[in-house]
């Protein structure tokens, strides 16, 4: 039997090209939203405890502000008619300031640690490790979540289709940031690029998950503060939704990064 008909008899026997295993196209809602699901449920207690961590400094942050708010006379007592002392102001507000710097690096913090979380499930780091790493890149998330913010405000101010056009084309930085490691606006560059050719696709999918959060927002702003239901959408959002959105987003870019390598 000579060589060719030696291939041609194994031939279906053999390994197929990797290629061709490859995603050919967008994963549907559905799936984006079952695989969302599956990664949450096994990094469960890892989450939960990332966005206590979370929640526990928001409630430093607030508690800091109030307290200083309290101390400079600041604080405005609108059921008894109190009025705020003028002399407080200054101090008031560059404290306020300074810590709302503070929070916004916090936060940062905590965002690019759980992309940290859900990046290497596979190894299944944990709070700990996620937090080290997270910190590690914390300058260059910021800096690259600035350069996101400022383009979709400036695409913005020219008229509202600009803008949602450039949030989208920009969707994916901070993953690009934490997954590849490409720094500043080539990230930016980079994660145009994975959108090219798949637009509307990425559009209609980062619609559906930001309605679910416009959703839980509105359900939140529609029933009485502090009570009992109140309280219950606020955490549903914190240790729920918020991680859920951004296990969502990852696994679409990760989705779309497969797509263009097969390409």
């Amino acid at each position: 039997m000579n060589q060719e008909s030696q291939n041609q008899s194994f031939g279906s026997f053999m390994p197929q090209s990797t290629q061709e295993y490859a995603p050919k196209k967008l994963m549907s809602v559905g799936e984006l939203l079952s695989k969302s699901w599956e990664v949450y449920k096994s990094r469960f207690w890892s989450i939960v405890g990332l966005m206590g961590v979370s929640l526990l400094l928001s409630f430093l942050i607030i508690g800091l502000i109030s307290g200083i708010g309290v101390g400079t006379g600041t604080i405005f007592l609108l059921e008894t008619g109190t009025k705020t002392t003028p002399e407080g102001w200054p101090a008031f507000i560059i404290i306020f300031l300074f810590l709302l710097l503070v929070g916004t690096f916090l936060q940062s913090w905590i965002n690019a640690s759980l992309i940290y979380l859900i990046k290497e499930r596979g190894q299944k780091i944990g709070i700990k490790k996620s937090l080290k790493k997270g910190w590690s890149v914390l300058l260059s998330f910021i800096w690259i979540g600035f350069l996101v913010g400022l383009r979709v405000f400036g695409g913005s101010l020219l008229f509202i289709i600009p803008g949602i056009i450039f949030a989208v084309w920009f969707a994916f930085s901070e993953y690009v940031l934490i997954d590849e490691g490409i720094k500043g606006s080539k990230a930016l560059s980079r994660s145009k690029e994975l959108v090219k050719g798949f637009f509307e696709g990425v559009l209609w999918r980062l619609f559906i998950i930001a309605a679910i959060g416009i959703i839980a927002g509105f359900l939140q702003e529609s029933v009485e503060e502090q009570t009992a239901l109140s309280i219950i959408i606020a955490l549903i959002t914190i240790f729920f939704l918020n991680p859920f959105s951004t296990i969502y987003s990852f696994l679409l870019y990760k989705n779309l990064k497969r797509i263009k390598t097969s390409m």
